[in-house]
C-alpha cells in the first residue's frame, strides 16, 4: 500500500521529496493539525484562533494565523491549501492521511474477526497498527479539537490492539499474546475485558495458576480503585478456569460454561444485555462533549446528565458514546426511553425499574410493585456490575433518581431537555450541555449524509442550508432526508423553500413525527403551564436576535411585573426553549422564534399579536427617546410622539454613560423594531421610532443601521400620507447619505425635504433643512450655495431664538470659511459655537466644535491654545466613548504636533486616526486622515511614504467623487 502523505499517528509530519518533514513552530503545527482533521472542509479563521489560543487570543491572532498558513504552504510545496471565504481548505486525497487509512483498516480487521476470518484479521489489523509511531499528534499543543481527536484515535488504537489479540487467541496463539495483554492491562487497569483475555491466554498456555493470579490482581485493582467486585464476565471466566473448561471454548465467550459459572451470579441471565439503539448514521462532531464525557468517566463520575434543546442530538451523542466505550462495560449496556418529551405518556419510575430488572434477568413475578422495594432490588442487582445505563428523554429529576445505582461501578447517562439541576446538586452528577453545530460541523454532517461532492460543488448554498436550518442537527438531518428522497429537488431549490414563510413545514418528513422539527418543538411547548406558553409565544414577537428582561416583561401578560417575568423565563430556560446569552439577556433559537411567532398568530390572533407588538414598540421607542435625550444633554426633539403605554412605562436613565451603553447594546433590536412596526401595520410608530434613533446614529456614525431604520420609516411615513412625517425621515436619510459621502443621494433627499418644508410653511423645520442642505453643498464644493443656505439657517434660528441650531450652523460656516481660506472668520465661528454648545450641555457637538477650533488655531499659527483644545477634545471624545470622534481628535492632534515641529508624534497620531477611520468604513474621513499622514511623512523627510499616502487618499476621493481630489493632485505636484 502507498505511503501516506500526512502522518498524525505520532509526531505531525508531511512527506516531501527528500523525506518526512515537520513544522518547526508549535502553533504552526496546531494550525496544520486542525486543517488536516477537517480535510477538504473550510476551517474558519475564528476556529483556528480558538484552537491555537484556547485561553485568551492576542490582538494579533488573525495576522499570526495568516503567517502560519503561509509557512504551511511553503512546507507542503504544492497547491493544496486554498483560501476560501472566512477560512482555509486543505485538499487531502483518499489514502493520503494515515489516520484515515488506520481507521479503515481497523474497521475491516474488526469485520473479518466478526466473520471468524482470524488469519485475515491478524494481517489487516497488524497493518493498521504498523502505521502508529507513538502518541497521536504527539508534538501538537493541546487545543480543544486536537485533544478530543487525540483521545478518539487512542481509543481506536486500543480497540485495534484488542481486535488483534482476539484474532490471535482465535488462532490459538496463547503464549504469543501474553506480553501484549500485560501491556494492555497496565495501560487500562480497569478494563475487565483485558483481564479476561489475559486469563484466557495464560490458561491456554498451560499456566492455570498464573491465570488465577491474574484474576486476583484484577479483583484487587477494581476493589482498590472503584470499591466494586469484578463484573459478571470476569467472575465467569474465573469459574470456568477453576472448572477446567477447555481454553478454546473460552475465546470470545460471554456465557457461563459451567454450573459453577452460572451459580456465581445471584441473578442468572442468558447473555449480556446490549440494548443500545443502532449507531446514529453519519454521526458528526461533538468532539468537545465527547472529551468531557471521557473525563467524567475517568474521574469515576457515576451519573452524567446530557441536556439541550429539542433536536440538538442528545440521544445521538449518548448512543454514539455508548457504542464507542462498550469495552469499558463488560457487563453490558441497558437503554430505556423514559418518554419525558414524547407523544406517549412519560414512563413512571415503577415502569422504568421493572423494565430494567427484566433486562437484568429478574423474572416478572419477582419485580416488586412498590417503588421503594423495586428501586432497592434494582440497586442490589446492579451491585458489583460494570455496565452502562442510558436513561433517554427524561422529563425531570424525580423520574430519574429512583433508577440510579447505589454503589460505584455502573455509569449512567441521562438525556433530557431539562437541565436536571437536582441530579447535579444532590446526586453528584456532572452536566454536559449541547448547543447548535458550528457551520463547519454542519457542513461535515451534510457532506456525510448527501455526499461531499454535492456540498463541495455548491458550498455557498450548503452554507445557507446550514444557516436556514439554524445549525440544528435534527433540522439538518430532515433537510438531507428531503433531498435524498426527492431527487427532483436540488440543493438550490430546497434552500429557496427554506427562505419562505413556511420554513418549518419544509423541515419535516411526511408521516414520520420523529423527523419533524415542529413536532419536536411541540412536545416541549405542551409541557408548559398556560401562562408559560403565553409568554413563550409572545417572545417570538420580539424583533431582533436577543432581548433584555425588561422587553420580555413588556410582552408578558398583564401589567409589567419583572419578578414574575423572571420566574417564567427561568422555566423556559430549564426546558431549553430560550437561552440566557448574558445575565438578564435572552434569545430564542432562530427556528424556535419562528415557531413561537406562528403560535402567537394561531392562538392569539393577528389583532392580539399586533397589540402585543405595539406595546413593545412603544416601550422601546420611548426608552430610546429618553436615552437619546439624556445622551445629548437633555435636548428634546420638538416632534409630538404617540403616548407610551401606561402599563409599560419606558426605561429611565440617570447618567449619560448609562444611556449611551443602553443605546449601543440595544441598537440592533431598536432598528429591528422599526422594521417590524412598518411591516406589521404600525406605520405611525415606525416613522416616529426612526426619527428617535437618528441622533444616536448621527453620533456613532452607524450608517447601516441609520439607513435601514430610515428606509423603513420612509415607507411608513408615505403610508400615513403625512408630509411632516416624510420631511422628518428624508432629512435623516439626507444626513446619513451625506456622512457616507453619497452626495448625489444626500442632495436629492435634502432638496425633497426643502420642497416639502416650503409647502408646509414651517419655519422651524425650514431652518434645520437649510442647515443640512448647506452642509451637502459644502461637501460638493459648491461654496456659494452652501454659504447662502447656512446663513439663511442661521438667520431663521436667531429669529426663532433657537440657539442650538444657530450654533450648529455657525459650526458649518466655520468649516466653509476654513476651506475658502478665511481663517479669521473660521476661528470666530468655531469659538462662538463652542460657547453656546457648552452652555446648552450638548457634549458631543461641543467636543466637535472644540476640535474644529483647535485645527483652525493650528493652521493660523497659535499652537499653544491649539494644543490645549486638541488635548481636551480628545479626552472628551474618549469620555463619551465615541471611537469616530476619537479618530477625528487624533487627526487634529497630529496636525497640532506638526505645527509645533514634532513630526514623529504627528505621524503616529495621523496613522492611528487613518486606521481607525478605515476600520469604521468612513472612507471620506479615512482619506482626510491619510492626507494628513502624508504631510507628517513629508515633514519627517520621507517623500516616498508621503507620496504613497497621498495616492491612497486620491484613489478614495476619486472613487467617492469628492472635490478634495483636486487638493491631493496639488500635493502630488499635479
Amino acid at each position: 500500500m502507498e505511503t501516506p502523505r500526512f502522518r498524525l499517528l505520532g509526531p505531525l509530519e508531511v512527506r516531501a521529496p527528500d523525506g518526512w518533514r515537520g513544522a518547526r513552530a508549535a502553533k504552526q503545527r496546531s494550525v496544520l493539525a486542525l486543517l488536516l482533521l477537517h480535510a477538504n472542509q473550510v476551517v474558519s479563521v475564528e476556529r483556528l484562533v480558538a484552537e491555537v489560543w484556547p485561553e485568551e487570543p492576542p490582538g494579533s491572532a488573525v495576522n499570526a494565523v495568516q503567517v502560519y498558513v503561509h509557512q504551511i504552504r511553503q512546507l507542503l510545496g504544492g497547491p493544496c491549501l486554498f483560501t476560501r471565504s472566512g477560512g482555509y481548505v486543505l485538499d487531502v486525497g483518499a489514502g493520503e492521511l494515515d489516520a484515515d487509512r488506520f481507521t479503515q483498516l481497523a474497521a475491516r480487521g474488526r469485520a473479518e474477526l466478526d466473520r471468524g476470518e482470524h488469519d485475515r484479521a491478524v494481517a489487516t489489523t497488524g497493518e493498521a497498527l504498523a502505521l502508529w509511531r507513538g502518541t497521536a499528534l504527539a508534538d501538537v499543543p493541546h487545543g480543544p479539537t486536537v485533544s478530543a481527536e487525540r483521545t478518539r484515535l487512542e481509543e481506536l488504537r486500543w480497540s485495534a490492539r484488542q481486535t488483534l489479540v482476539d484474532a490471535r487467541l482465535g488462532l490459538g496463539h496463547y503464549a504469543e499474546v501474553i506480553g501484549e495483554l500485560r501491556a494492555l492491562t497496565a495501560e487500562q487497569p480497569l478494563n475487565e475485558g483485558h483481564w479476561a483475555r489475559l486469563m484466557t491466554a495464560l490458561y491456554g498456555a498451560g499456566r492455570q495458576a498464573d491465570a488465577l493470579e491474574a484474576y486476583r490482581q484484577a479483583r484487587e485493582t477494581l476493589v482498590h480503585a472503584l470499591a466494586v467486585e469484578p463484573g459478571e464476565r470476569l467472575r465467569r471466566r474465573h469459574a470456568d478456569i477453576l472448572a477446567g473448561v477447555p481454553a478454546a471454548t473460552l475465546v470470545g465467550s460471554t456465557k457461563p460454561s459451567t454450573v459453577e459459572g452460572q451459580a456465581a451470579s445471584a441473578v442468572a441471565w442468558s447473555e449480556l444485555p446490549a440494548e443500545l439503539p443502532a449507531e446514529p448514521a453519519g454521526f458528526t462532531g461533538r468532539e468537545e462533549e465527547i472529551s468531557l464525557l471521557e473525563q467524567a468517566i475517568r474521574r469515576g463520575t457515576q451519573v452524567v446528565a446530557i441536556d439541550g434543546p429539542a433536536g440538538v442530538g442528545k440521544t445521538a451523542l449518548a448512543v454514539h458514546f455508548g457504542h464507542r466505550t462498550a469495552a469499558r462495560f463488560p457487563d453490558g449496556q441497558l437503554y430505556v426511553d423514559l418518554h419525558g418529551y414524547s407523544a406517549e405518556p412519560p414512563m413512571t419510575p415503577e415502569e422504568a425499574i421493572g423494565r430494567l430488572l427484566r433486562s437484568l434477568g429478574v423474572p416478572e413475578g419477582r419485580v416488586p410493585t412498590r417503588r421503594d422495594e423495586a428501586a432497592a432490588l434494582l440497586r442490589s442487582t446492579l451491585t458489583g456490575k460494570r455496565l452502562l445505563l442510558v436513561l433517554d428523554n427524561a422529563r425531570g429529576t424525580e423520574q430519574v433518581r429512583p433508577l440510579l445505582p447505589g454503589t460505584p461501578g455502573c455509569t449512567v447517562l441521562v438525556t433530557s431537555r431539562s437541565r436536571l439541576g437536582g441530579l447535579v446538586a444532590l446526586n453528584g452528577a456532572e452536566s454536559v450541555s449541547l448547543g447548535m453545530f458550528s457551520t463547519e460541523t454542519a457542513l461535515r454532517l451534510l457532506a456525510r449524509l448527501i455526499g461531499a461532492d454535492l456540498v463541495r460543488a455548491d458550498q455557498e448554498k450548503a452554507r445557507e442550508l446550514a444557516e436556514r436550518c439554524g445549525h440544528l442537527p435534527l433540522a439538518l438531518r430532515v433537510a438531507c432526508g428531503q433531498l435524498l428522497t426527492n431527487t427532483r429537488v436540488g440543493l438550490g431549490e430546497f434552500v429557496e423553500r427554506l427562505r419562505g414563510a413556511e420554513r418549518l413545514a419544509a423541515l419535516e418528513i411526511p408521516d414520520d413525527p420523529h423527523a419533524a422539527v415542529r413536532a419536536a418543538f411541540e412536545r416541549s411547548y405542551q409541557m408548559l403551564e398556560p401562562d408559560e406558553r403565553r409568554v413563550f409565544r409572545r417572545l417570538g414577537l420580539i424583533p431582533g436576535t436577543d432581548f433584555p428582561l425588561a422587553a420580555a416583561a413588556c410582552v408578558s401578560p398583564g401589567q409589567v411585573d419583572v419578578p414574575r417575568t423572571r420566574a417564567w423565563l427561568r422555566r423556559l430556560l430549564e426546558g431549553h426553549l430560550i437561552e440566557e446569552v448574558l445575565p438578564g439577556r435572552y434569545r430564542l433559537h432562530d427556528l424556535l422564534r419562528e415557531y413561537a411567532a406562528q403560535l402567537a398568530v394561531a392562538e392569539d390572533g393577528e389583532d392580539g399579536s399586533r397589540a402585543v407588538l405595539r406595546r413593545l414598540v412603544l416601550w422601546s421607542m420611548h426608552s430610546a427617546r429618553m436615552a437619546t435625550e439624556t445622551d445629548l444633554g437633555g435636548q428634546a426633539n420638538a416632534l409630538l410622539y404617540t403616548e407610551p403605554d401606561p402599563e409599560c412605562p419606558p426605561k429611565d436613565f440617570t447618567s449619560v454613560a448609562e444611556a449611551f451603553r443602553w443605546l449601543n447594546a440595544e441598537q440592533d433590536n431598536l432598528v429591528a423594531s422599526v422594521v417590524r412596526a412598518e411591516s406589521a401595520g404600525l406605520p405611525e410608530l415606525a416613522w416616529q421610532f426612526a426619527v428617535v434613533l437618528t441622533p444616536h446614529f448621527d453620533r456613532t456614525r452607524n450608517y447601516q443601521h441609520w439607513i435601514t431604520a430610515n428606509e423603513a420609516g420612509l415607507r411608513a411615513a408615505r403610508r400615513t400620507g403625512d408630509p411632516c412625517a416624510e420631511v422628518s425621515i428624508v432629512t435623516g436619510l439626507g444626513s446619513a447619505a451625506h456622512q457616507m459621502h453619497r452626495l448625489d443621494e444626500a442632495l436629492r433627499h435634502s432638496l425633497r425635504a426643502l420642497e416639502l418644508t416650503v409647502e408646509l410653511d414651517r419655519p422651524r423645520g425650514l431652518r434645520s433643512v437649510l442647515h443640512n442642505l448647506g452642509g451637502v453643498y459644502l461637501s460638493l464644493g459648491r461654496m456659494v450655495e452652501a454659504e447662502d443656505c447656512l446663513i439663511r439657517s442661521l438667520e431663521l434660528s436667531r429669529q426663532l431664538e433657537d440657539e442650538g441650531t444657530a450654533a450648529l450652523s455657525r459650526l458649518s460656516l466655520g468649516e466653509l470659511c476654513a476651506q475658502t481660506d478665511r481663517p479669521t472668520e473660521a476661528l470666530e465661528h468655531f469659538a462662538d459655537a463652542l460657547k453656546v454648545l457648552e452652555r446648552l450641555g450638548n457634549r458631543w457637538s461641543a467636543a466637535l466644535a472644540r476640535l474644529h477650533l483647535a485645527e483652525a488655531q493650528a493652521r493660523v499659527g497659535t499652537p499653544v491654545p491649539a494644543r490645549a483644545n486638541s488635548e481636551l477634545g480628545l479626552a472628551q471624545m474618549r469620555e463619551l466613548g465615541n471611537e469616530w470622534g476619537e479618530a477625528l481628535a487624533l487627526r487634529v492632534r497630529g496636525l497640532v504636533h506638526r505645527a509645533e515641529g514634532r513630526a514623529h508624534e504627528a505621524m503616529i497620531c495621523s496613522l492611528r486616526s487613518s486606521r481607525m477611520f478605515h476600520d469604521s468604513a468612513d472612507r471620506y474621513e479615512h482619506a482626510l486622515s491619510t492626507v494628513e499622514l502624508g504631510r507628517a511623512f513629508m515633514a519627517l523627510g520621507k517623500p516616498g511614504e508621503a507620496d504613497r499616502a497621498w495616492r491612497e487618499a486620491l484613489a478614495i476621493y476619486q472613487e467617492i467623487g469628492s472635490h478634495q481630489a483636486a487638493r491631493v493632485h496639488e500635493l502630488l505636484g499635479g
